[in-house]
């Protein structure tokens, strides 16, 4: 499977599990998430998740909430 790199991690948000991401491209703004995945490598391997939420923040930074991280816990993990 071929990846493109879109974005970065960069921090834990808030308690309900959100994340800071940095974008690499602006392919994340016309993304549909409802329909699929993206994937995060997690010990070097490819790990499908869905966004339940998408809000910009600034130029190319965004609050990212997965389906499926629901805690600071979690979140910090990615």
């Amino acid at each position: 499977m071929d990846l493109l790199p879109v974005a970065q991690i960069v921090k834990s948000y808030d308690v309900n599990g959100e994340v800071m991401i940095r974008m690499t491209s602006g392919i994340l703004e016309d993304y549909d998430f409802k329909k699929e995945p993206v994937f995060i490598i997690v010990d070097g391997l490819p790990v499908p998740f869905f966004i339940t939420s998408f809000k910009t923040k600034g130029s190319n930074g965004a609050l990212v909430k997965f389906e499926t991280i629901n805690d600071p816990s979690h979140s910090e993990e990615l």
